[in-house]
């Protein structure tokens, strides 16, 4: 199903605290001490540690040795190579040659490390590889990875987005609080790798954004349904008549499908489409399509690459990474969400279950919600807005339920109650009020989802 859009309703400028404005990145290095292993070969070289850094620890020397015939000259060249930290933003590049003189075993060079002021990704990393001149031939074996800490108080605090309608879209963190990113308002707000998130500012088009970089513009095309992961810049994009493609951040563009579906679930790799009376297709960029069913299904649910698919009379389904298809359950299911430990399903007048280890149903509730906003944060109307926890206890939160969630840690939420304000709580502190203004959209950055698989 296609994502819910917020309209844009007229909004009163809220009341947000003061800005020290962009931070700008600094030149103050740091860097990486490193030792090597040495083994055979006259001047033989080769990577043997696997180092973690604060960003703020300066240029430090980086040793290389070589062994057997030291009596000669030799030569080899050094380069950085970016995994998830960038270049110039995270580090400075460096490729150059280093000389070992007739009797030495041991070279050195530096290596910087750019300490910025700016809440980025709490770790980042890159790879240093060591290769012979014009051959281009890598030395080491395996490229050893150097893990960068960013220090910023905010980098260890997660990034949400709240947007205010015509006074902007903010990022805030419980460390820095509020900073403005825009002056327009998003229609949609989809999770990035990098502390950051793919923005769909309608017509105004497609954007990604994050904090060290800022903004880059994607498509002037506005799009329908955006699928992300945490595995690199990449994106599965459905941009209505103009048909689904694929961008990377290294490749572009490249199209999917001419046909828009009605709905996909999955990731910028791998995903299922719903195209309703044409059938349920599976793709995969390197196997290609595949047709699992004829009809669509009414809703989808992606446990990490494992999907659920409701057919309502005709039952809950399973469909598993290899392309099998099982009915799990024979009930009409209302809604679905996903628990670190199986999925939760709302039956209706069957109440609501879930389905755990070795595909064992539980009964968590005899009464149906009317909304599930979260795992564990639901809407049962009349009788309030109640928490589920982990060890399946209920607590009653409020007597109303807000209008959407998003989480800034594992146990704090953010809570939009419309006219009310915004909201934060947590089981330690209970409630406290983030902002008296009306948000339009909340949204948050990338974190890396815990998820188990039942069965």
């Amino acid at each position: 199903m296609r994502p819910h859009r917020s309209s844009r309703r007229p909004a009163r400028r809220p009341v947000l605290e003061s800005l020290e404005g962009r931070r700008l990145l600094t030149a103050a290095p740091s860097a990486i001490a490193s030792q090597l292993d040495p083994s055979g070969g006259p001047y033989a070289v080769f990577l043997a540690f696997s180092r973690t850094v604060e960003e703020s620890e300066g240029v430090i020397q980086v040793a290389l040795m070589r062994t057997g015939d030291l009596t000669t000259a030799a030569t080899i060249s050094v380069r950085t190579a970016p995994v998830t930290a960038l270049e110039g933003y995270d580090f400075v590049p460096l490729d150059r040659v280093v000389t070992f003189a007739a009797g030495e075993a041991e070279a050195t060079f530096d290596l910087a490390i750019v300490d910025d002021a700016i809440s980025e990704p709490l770790e980042k990393q890159l790879r240093l590889e060591l290769y012979r001149g014009e051959e281009d031939d890598l030395v080491a074996t395996t490229a050893q990875t150097v893990t960068i800490v960013d220090d910023e108080p905010g980098s260890a605090s997660r990034l949400v987005f709240h947007a205010f309608g015509a006074a902007g879209l903010w990022t805030y963190n419980e460390a820095e609080g509020y900073r403005k990113i825009n002056d327009g308002s998003p229609e949609a707000i989809v999770a990035a790798p990098g502390r950051g998130a793919y923005l769909d500012f309608g017509p105004a088009g497609l954007w990604s954004w994050d904090a060290l970089r800022g903004y880059s513009r994607l498509s002037h095309v506005d799009p329908e349904i955006i699928l992300t992961s945490s595995l690199g810049e990449r994106a599965l994009i459905d941009f209505g008549h103009g048909g689904v493609w694929q961008w990377s951040a290294e490749g572009g563009y490249a199209k999917v499908h001419d046909l828009s579906p009605r709905a996909m679930s999955g990731f910028p790799g791998s995903a299922v489409f719903d195209y309703a009376e044409h059938g349920l297709w599976t793709w995969n960029e390197n196997t290609g399509w595949a047709k699992v069913r004829d009809y669509g299904p009414e809703q989808m649910l992606n446990a990490g690459g494992v999907y659920f698919l409701d057919y309502g009379v005709f039952g809950l389904w399973r469909l598993d990474a290899g392309g099998a298809v099982a009915r799990v359950h024979e009930g009409n299911a209302e809604e679905m969400t996903l628990l670190p430990y199986g999925i939760l399903v709302d039956f209706g007048s069957a109440g609501l279950r879930k389905l755990g280890d070795f595909d064992v149903w539980s009964q968590v509730s005899s009464h149906s919600p009317r909304a599930m906003l979260s795992s564990e944060l639901l809407d049962f109307g009349a009788g309030g807005f109640w928490r589920l926890a982990a060890d399946g206890t209920w607590s009653k939160l409020n007597t109303v339920a807000p209008r959407s969630v998003v989480y800034a840690a594992p146990d704090l939420v953010h809570m939009d109650y419309g006219d009310a304000g915004l909201w934060t709580w947590s089981a330690a502190t209970g409630w406290r009020k983030l902002n008296p203004a009306r948000a339009t959209l909340l949204g948050f950055a990338m974190t890396e989802p815990i998820v188990r698989l039942p069965g």
